[in-house]
């Protein structure tokens, strides 16, 4: 019995490796297919939009512009797909795919399975513009603005999922004046949602510009912004705030050049939520503005080689939470977060900036009652200070940060104009400081890290008199007008 039992187990484990050994590829191209793919339930009753093969881009605009057009009376969904889960679908569009008053779902097979290529429709004829009320009622001359996805007006939820979106034109676009009045040839938006109180969620989704150095791009890439949402609606060129939640999660974003994200004007209770984001080489990876009363998280993302990591303002009653943002700055660069105009909510945590340059790593201009505590600053050659906080920045706290690796030399006899770690101008009072994570230095002091006017709360600080820290240029800097003008044009 002893003998035939191991038989039985010898054989059933020849049955295993041969199994898997004839369907080794098989199990492969599942196990892609199950990531991307099977975990998304597809409706019965989906609109089914398969490639055509039109490398013009006019079939393929036409008929998903068609079936949008469809879908959002019923609130139902477009599938892009060709029926086919083992092959990659290819779409190509030469036009901004517009749909007003829009709700329901457009979905792919997945990021890596449903590629939608926007550019040019031949060598001789560029990717056709069209109206869009955020670009073109802003200007004089009415420019017609080159968005891939535009979506105003909706009148239900909004959902865009499993599918990647790439602009791979050198020149994607003829040239005509863009936003900024400058010869253009690039794609402005991406993904564009305007107008209307509806919810939004952008999921498993990939977008991608490219480096060029082609006539009429901004910034040597082909590509301006990834995702805008605002939910006001546009009257006499004045925005009007509303209420809308937002998810973007599982969200790839590379080459462009202004924001990768951007979200303005929510109000009463909206929700957003940004996690499991990865930006790479573009001019801000997150910016968000005018929200009031609401709740917004972004957390668990990458941003690398961006000119700004986070800007943030104009926020007032709401919870903001930003952790797990991991920051790094590309050569041309300026600061890793950006932060003005928030009276309350800020809670800045466990995140990590590396290479910050222009005056600071961290801005706070006119922020109270906000939390920095528990970041990581690395490499840094800001020629102010780590954190810098000014004009009414009361009532804050910072704790627990880490400035051991930022190779900041402190304010001291051989160094008197810093940096240090924090810089705390004239015309800030009562913010709680608790810092001991300083570069290693037998020598440097407390004082000589944290500059300060005499009217903040900092443990065990004591001022550096032989400094002369009172009336220290230092204190009283200002933001150089370069960065000014690089906020302007890379985030408006």
């Amino acid at each position: 019995m002893k003998i035939v039992k191991q038989l039985l187990f010898f054989l059933a484990c020849i049955a295993m490796l041969t199994t898997c050994t004839n369907s080794d590829d098989i199990l492969e191209d599942n196990s892609q297919i199950n990531s991307d793919y099977m975990k998304y339930k597809v409706p019965t009753d989906a609109i089914v939009v398969a490639p055509s093969g039109d490398i013009s881009g006019v079939t393929d605009a036409n008929n998903i512009e068609d079936e949008l057009s469809t879908a959002k009376l019923t609130g139902g969904t477009v599938y892009l797909s060709d029926e086919n889960k083992k092959t990659t679908d290819y779409y190509y569009i030469s036009r901004n795919i517009v749909v007003d008053g829009f709700k329901g779902t457009l979905m792919g097979e997945g990021k890596n399975k449903t590629i939608i290529n926007a550019g040019r429709k031949s060598a001789s004829e560029g990717f056709e513009p069209a109206y869009s009320p955020i670009w073109t009622d802003l200007k004089p001359w009415e420019p017609l603005a080159p968005n891939v996805l535009q979506m105003g007006n909706c009148s239900g939820d909004v959902t865009i999922k499993n599918l990647s979106i790439l602009v791979k034109d050198d020149q994607p676009t003829d040239i005509q004046l863009d936003f900024y009045g400058d010869d253009g040839s690039y794609i402005w938006t991406i993904i564009e949602l305007m107008e209307g109180e509806y919810n939004t969620r952008i999921e498993n989704v990939r977008l991608e510009g490219k480096k060029s150095l082609a006539n009429g791009n901004i910034y040597g890439l082909n590509a301006g912004w990834g995702i805008i949402r605002r939910p006001g609606i546009n009257g006499e060129l004045d925005f009007v705030d509303a209420k809308g939640n937002l998810t973007i999660k599982n969200v790839e974003i590379k080459n462009v050049s202004q924001d990768a994200i951007r979200f303005i004007g929510f109000i009463d209770g909206s929700n957003i939520n940004i996690t499991d984001v990865s930006v790479e080489n573009v001019g801000t990876g997150i910016t968000a503005g005018y929200i009031t009363d609401s709740f917004v998280d972004i957390s668990n993302v990458s941003a690398e080689n961006v000119g700004i990591g986070i800007d943030a303002g104009d926020i007032t009653d709401s919870f903001f939470n930003i952790s797990k943002v991991d920051i790094s700055i590309h050569e041309d660069g300026w600061a890793g977060m950006y932060f003005y105009n928030i009276n309350s909510g800020l809670k800045v945590t466990k995140n990590q900036i590396t290479g910050a340059k222009w005056f600071t790593s961290l801005y706070m201009r006119n922020v109270s009652h906000s939390t920095i505590s528990k970041n990581k600053f690395i490499d840094i050659s800001s020629f102010g200070a780590a954190i810098y906080l000014r004009s009414e920045s009361n009532e804050n706290t910072l704790f627990q940060n880490d400035f051991k690796d930022s190779t900041l030399p402190g304010w001291t006899t051989t160094s008197p104009d810093g940096p240090g770690a924090i810089l705390l101008r004239f015309d800030t009072q009562n913010n709680d400081i608790f810092e001991m994570k300083f570069p290693k230095n037998e020598e440097i002091t407390l004082c000589e890290m944290i500059l300060d006017n005499g009217n903040n709360k900092i443990k065990n600080w004591e001022a550096c008199e032989e400094l002369g820290y009172k009336s220290s240029a230092v204190l009283n800097e200002e933001p150089s007008q370069d960065y000014r003008q690089f906020r302007i044009k890379h985030t408006k």
